[in-house]
């Protein structure tokens, strides 16, 4: 299984409060999402961020087949890489797969079906230019392991009409949903989209700092408490047909 998934797996996972002699020990604040940084090239500054100890992955977002990632996928020493591209075919997965790439975000337009059963990675559906209903409703049954959903380009606080199109797409699948957020995203808003079902979140580091980063993990680590569970008890890691995310062999 892909290391990033494993990541959300263990982040996800429900952990019931201490109890008996146990109970009065304090523990570690710990989120219960799994944080993503986006880069938009492999530049050395870039490379030095993703290696926050705050992530739990990096993204590179590809237009087109790119070089240097071997020397990226060692820069970032052992931290999981995920390449979010339009297009992947079966060639294109096999040789990232074979670099060292951890996972895609991938759209379901230009996907070769062949793409997605190279090795262990997680291939993550990118919803972002929309989906049929018809569709939505075949998600649990497709080979893919998460869905993901763009936020970035909302212009200001996160609004009732994003957060209906966060539910209304959360409602139709048990996998991971993940949600790439706006910098200036609020820990209250971050804190109504785990509510609203979100496993994980994409957020761009590009030109950010690691005061920046630390901010953002320390608002994950501090959200109150869920004061119900979802469906399954925990993450999305059981789909509607009984089998686990990722099992398509």
């Amino acid at each position: 299984m892909s290391k990033f998934l494993k990541a959300l797996e263990k982040r996800t996972r429900s952990s019931p409060g201490p109890i008996g002699f146990g109970s009065s020990i304090s523990e570690e604040p710990r989120s219960t999402m799994a944080l993503v940084g986006l880069i938009s090239s492999q530049s050395a500054k870039n490379l030095k961020l993703a290696n926050q100890p705050g992530l739990d992955a990096v993204l590179l977002h590809v237009d087109k087949p790119v070089s240097g990632l071997v020397k990226t996928v060692e820069a970032l020493a052992g931290k999981p890489l995920g390449i979010r591209t339009e297009v992947l075919s079966k060639e294109e997965s096999s040789r990232l797969v074979k670099i060292g790439c951890d996972f895609f975000i991938h759209t379901l337009a230009k996907t070769d079906v062949n793409a997605l059963y190279e090795g262990e990675a997680g291939y993550i559906l990118d919803v972002d230019g929309g989906i049929a209903e018809q569709a939505l409703r075949a998600l649990d049954l497709l080979p893919v392991d998460a869905v993901f959903v763009s936020l970035s380009n909302a212009d200001s606080l996160l609004t009732l009409s994003h957060l209906a199109d966060i539910v209304s797409i959360r409602v139709m699948f048990e996998k991971f949903l993940i949600v790439e957020i706006p910098k200036n995203i609020s820990a209250k808003e971050i804190e109504i989209l785990r509510d609203s079902g979100v496993d994980g979140l994409v957020v761009d580091i590009t030109n950010s700092d690691e005061r920046s980063i630390s901010s953002l993990q320390k608002i994950l680590n501090n959200l109150p408490r869920q004061k119900y569970q979802r469906r399954n008890g925990n993450s999305g890691t059981v789909s509607l047909a009984g089998r686990p995310a990722g099992d398509f062999n």
